[in-house]
């Protein structure tokens, strides 16, 4: 079974070139996207999705990176989670954004106190 994001890999642009290769065809329908209405996934239900951003109130975005890394499922964080540690260039803070299903906030600011590093903002 393909999950979301193999199926969603190179976005829309690159679906338009890859769709009639066998291993990325689509399991129902026609291997071509429609002129107009473009590609819709049904992807079956699964949990809510949860995105949850995170202004961390420091200059040091490696300090976002170090704490998307200790959360995130594939370096060995919780599992259904997904993180990154960025730049907000227009305000020169660092932004953790977490996508989950199970984890909630209190994750993420256990993970930044050893830091010491205050949330100035969540969203």
């Amino acid at each position: 079974m393909k999950s979301l994001p193999q199926i969603r890999k190179g976005d829309y642009e690159g679906l338009k070139e890859v769709i009639e290769n066998p291993e990325r065809q689509p399991d129902l329908g026609p291997h071509k996207m429609h002129p107009t209405a473009g590609a819709t996934c049904v992807g079956g239900a699964r949990e809510f999705l949860v995105a949850f951003n995170v202004n961390l109130d420091t200059d040091d975005v490696d300090i976002a990176k170090k704490i998307a890394k200790a959360i995130r499922e594939s370096s060995g964080g919780y599992k259904n989670v997904k993180a990154l540690g960025i730049l907000i260039k227009e305000r020169g803070k660092p932004r953790l954004l977490v996508t989950c299903v199970t984890t909630t906030q209190h994750h993420c600011i256990g993970y930044s106190r050893p830091s010491k590093v205050k949330q100035c903002a969540t969203e």
